[in-house]
């Protein structure tokens, strides 16, 4: 099976086809919030938007002491999403329960907006 390609589509002509801005509707709607279940002081606003949830990461060139100051080595970084245009692809490591899901949710939702649609 052939996946389509849509990276050489200029903003116009993705919002300007139908099929496509539908899924991007669709993929902005299922990662607009973050489901916050099983947490007893959020029952009455289970969902929070998911732009209130995510300092959006950096990316450094080297490794990073986390007992080292941000003013040593913040200078250097870059967005993850300027890293993402750049390399066309980058490695999200952390423990588990750090934001790396919350972050791609984060990013896919923010990926919606590329052409031009009206939120960030």
């Amino acid at each position: 099976m052939t996946v389509p390609r849509f990276d050489n589509l200029t903003s116009a002509e993705i919002y300007a086809n139908p099929p496509l801005r539908a899924y991007l509707s669709n993929v902005q709607r299922r990662h607009e919030y973050v489901r916050l279940l099983g947490l007893p002081d959020r029952a009455d606003r289970p969902n929070v938007p998911i732009e209130f949830m995510v300092v959006p990461p950096v990316v450094s060139p080297r490794p990073i002491s986390v007992d080292s100051n941000p003013k040593e080595w913040m200078p250097q970084c870059e967005s993850l999403v300027a890293a993402l245009e750049r390399y066309g692809r980058v490695l999200l490591l952390g423990d588990p329960g750090t934001g790396k899901t919350t972050f791609f949710d984060y990013l896919a939702w923010l990926l919606t907006f590329a052409g031009g649609n009206s939120r960030p």
